[in-house]
Formats: structure tokens, sequence, C-alpha cells
């Protein structure tokens, strides 16, 4: 009997014994999870991008985390010095004159500028949150270099021509509903035949696209909360619709043969396709011939380009029928009305020099 309470009482001893220790190894394993900042004030702005960088890399997608990598590696030359001593100046001197493409030694344009500043900033700022920094000397600091920004683009009157002429080719009413919508190309590839609303004659646009290991994957919810809207369909795109919902049994309404969703490289393919198509078209129709794509003289690329001068094209539309601003904005998804009155107000300047060329033309030829 007495052997019997002394196995118990070292049973007990030993359980006692074992969850102590396991509880102080769990307790260091949590421990482990929690990262220690070891940075500060005298710490190098390289080591603290680091750290901001392994932050952002949990927080947004693959995408999003690779163009960030991208935009540090412009910022290499600030990397050995301490944060706490770059100045207003470093950074201004910085951006007028020391960012440039390290690796063809070019100007780099205002966007990439203003991407560089604001990657700096976002360090220092993660800098302040952590009661190292009292202010942010790169914050909204000017950008007063850099290549001009390329101007928007709408389709001459040729381009649109030939765009609403020639149908045989299968990107044809994919073009048609970029051009008569105004959506991304992003959108247009998520739209789904849920989403077009026949009685309606609306089209719903609720999600969108995003790339990840060079595949595009669906989104829910488009490309911003603005970005959710309902656009009307005009009469030259509901009869085009209609007869492709008949064509297809597809989920998507733009698919790949298959009926999947369009990958990156099979939405180049159709696109690079589609204008090689149109250069044919338009050379045939100049020249008289009958040339083949397989001619051994090819085809003169004449016709060129994007997805998103569709896009310009439509905020042009809307300009010249005289779209109140609001519901421009609203069709066009954008956040704030000031982007669609920057468009507007683009627009119009490009119309007013077209129109004054047009007169200095006709005063100089005299009629």
């Amino acid at each position: 009997m007495c052997y019997f309470y002394k196995g118990i009482y070292f049973f007990i001893i030993s359980a006692i014994i074992f969850i102590v220790r396991f509880g102080r190894r769990e307790n260091k394993m949590i421990e482990l999870e929690i990262p220690t900042l070891t940075l500060n004030h005298n710490s190098e702005f390289g080591e603290w991008k680091k750290v901001y960088l392994q932050k952002r890399k949990i927080e947004t997608s693959e995408t999003q985390y690779t163009n960030l990598l991208s935009t540090s590696k412009h910022t290499i030359p600030l990397d050995d010095m301490h944060i706490n001593e770059i100045k207003v100046y470093h950074i201004d001197y910085f951006l007028s004159n020391k960012a440039v493409n390290l690796i063809t030694g070019k100007t780099l344009s205002k966007k990439t500028l203003k991407n560089i500043r604001d990657f700096i900033s976002n360090v220092f700022k993660f800098a302040i949150e952590n009661d190292i920094l009292l202010r942010n000397v790169a914050e909204a600091r000017p950008i007063t270099t850099g290549k001009p920004k390329k101007g928007r683009r709408q389709l001459t009157e040729l381009e649109k021509r030939l765009v609403e002429q020639y149908t045989e080719h299968y990107v044809y009413p994919a073009v048609m509903i970029l051009l008569y919508t105004g959506i991304r190309r992003g959108e247009l590839i998520a739209l789904e035949w849920s989403n077009i609303q026949f009685e309606e004659r609306v089209i719903v646009i609720n999600s969108s696209i995003y790339s990840e290991h060079g595949k595009f994957k669906l989104k829910e919810g488009a490309k911003t909360e603005a970005g959710t809207r309902l656009i009307p369909i005009p009469d030259i795109l509901f009869d085009i619709l209609l007869h492709l919902k008949c064509e297809t049994n597809s989920r998507f309404v733009f698919s790949r043969k298959n009926g999947e969703m369009h990958s990156e490289s099979s939405w180049r393919r159709a696109w690079e396709s589609y204008l090689t198509y149109l250069n044919q078209c338009y050379y045939n129709e100049k020249t008289g011939e009958n040339r083949s794509l397989f001619h051994p003289a090819g085809i003169p690329k004449t016709i060129k380009f994007t997805a998103h001068m569709l896009r310009h094209t439509y905020a042009t539309t809307l300009y010249c029928a005289k779209v109140e601003i609001k519901d421009a904005q609203n069709w066009l998804g954008h956040a704030n009305a000031s982007t669609t009155l920057d468009v507007y107000t683009h627009i119009e300047k490009s119309i007013v020099n077209q129109n004054a060329a047009c007169h200095l033309n006709n005063f100089i030829s005299g009629s």
C-alpha cells in the first residue's frame, strides 16, 4: 500500500514538473513570435527601409510588394545616412539631381520620382510611428525635375472609324465595350454576364483583377471603392452584347477560347492579334491590295493604341456630349471629382488647340 501511495506521489510531482517546463517553453515560443525593434534615431536609413519593407510584405499583395522593392532600389544613395541626419535639403537635392535610373543613367519620369519621394516619406512615417523621429522631412516635397508626363491620348478619327468598321475579329466586342463604357482593362477581363443587366441597360462593375506570380487573379471589388458603379449601355453596344451572349457559354463576357478568364499572356496575344488585323484591313483599304498576314513583306504597323486610350476616348465622348462632371466621375469610377475635372480640362485644351491649328491653317491657305 505504501508503494502505491509513493507511486501516486511521484506521478503527481512529475506531472507538475512537466507542466511547469512546458509552460516556460510555451512562453518562450510566444516571446519569439514578437519581433524586437532594435533600431533607433542613429540607425541608417537603409536599416529602417529594410524593416519597413518587411512590414509591408505582410500587408500588401505580391504585385504591390514587388513594385515597392523596385522603388526602394532608387533610394540606395540614402541608405548609409543616419535617419535623424537626413534633412529637407538632402531630400530636395536627391530628387532634383540624384534621382536617375541607376542602370541606364537616364532621368526618371515625374511619376517615378513621386513614387520614390512617397516611399522615402513612408519610411520616415514608420520611424515617427515608433517614436524615433518627430518630423517627416520627405512629406509632400515638390518634384521639380523629371521627364515630362506623357500626354493622354484618345483615338484619332481614323482609328475610331477602323474600330467601328472592321468587325470580324473576335476581340472586336471587347474593344467596343472599352470604347463605349470606359471601363479599365482589368474590369473588362473580370466582367461576367451576371454583371450585364439587359433589362435596365446597365453594366455593374464590382470586380477586377490583380497579378500574382505573373498570372491574373480575380478580385472581388473594383480597383477602388469608387470603382464599384453602374454604367449605362448605349444602343450601339447593346446589340453587340446581345449577339455575343448568344455565341458563348463562358461566364466571362470576354474570355479565352476555352471559356476561362484571360491570363496576362493570352490578353497580350489577343490584343496584338487585333492590332495586326486592323493594320491589315487599313493597308488593304488604302492600297487596294488583298495582302495576307503571311506576305513576305509583312503588314506595316500604322495603327497602334492601348486599351487605356479607349478609356480616354470614352471620357472625351462624355465631354463632347456635355455629360455633367458628377455623372462622368461615377461612370469612369474616379475616386475624386478633381480627377475627372483634370481629364475634362485636358480634353478641352486639346480641342481648343486643334481648332486653333485648323483656323491657322485655313488662314494661311487663304480659305
